[in-house]
C-alpha cells in the first residue's frame, strides 16, 4: 500500500518535528521479533539496535569483517555519528546469534562488505532508504 508523494497521512508536516521513543516493553520487542523472524537481515538489524543502543547510521556502517569473528562478550567499537568519538557495546548471546544467522545467508561475505545491504541495491543501506512497504527501516 503506497502513497503518492505528499499524501502519507502518517508523515509529519514539513518543518514539524517528531519524537521517537525507545521500545521498552519486552512483549512489544518479542512481537516485533516474531513478525520479522523469517527475515534474518531485518531481525539482525533490529536485534543489534535494541541490544547495543547504536544509532541507525552507526549500525549501517558495520562491515562483515567487523563482526564475523565476534563471540559473546566481545566489544563492538563504532564511531558515533553524532560526536565522532568511538563507543563500544558488549555483545550478548542474542545479538551474536542474530549476526551469525544473518551471515549464513548474507549475499556478500567479503570483510569490507556492508553488513546491512539494501535489498534493492548492492550498496549498504543508509538511514533514508525505504523498505518496499514505504516505511523507514529504523532499528
Amino acid at each position: 500500500m503506497g502513497f503518492k508523494k505528499g499524501e502519507n497521512p502518517h508523515h509529519p508536516p514539513k518543518g514539524a518535528s517528531t519524537k521517537v521513543e525507545p521500545i521498552r516493553e519486552l512483549k512489544a520487542i518479542q512481537r516485533i521479533k516474531r513478525i520479522i523472524a523469517a527475515e534474518p537481515r531485518n531481525l539482525c538489524l533490529f536485534t543489534a539496535g535494541i541490544n547495543t543502543a547504536y544509532r541507525a547510521g552507526e549500525l549501517l556502517s558495520i562491515t562483515v569483517g567487523q563482526v564475523c569473528y565476534l563471540t559473546v562478550g566481545d566489544l563492538l567499537d563504532l564511531k558515533q555519528s553524532k560526536t565522532k568519538t568511538y563507543r563500544g557495546a558488549t555483545l550478548n548471546q542474542t545479538t551474536i546469534d542474530a549476526i551469525h544467522d544473518w551471515l549464513k545467508t548474507h549475499p556478500d561475505t567479503r570483510p569490507d562488505a556492508p553488513l546491512f545491504r539494501s535489498q534493492k541495491k548492492t550498496q549498504s543501506l543508509d538511514s533514508s532508504n525505504r523498505q518496499p512497504s514505504g516505511q523507514k527501516m529504523v532499528p
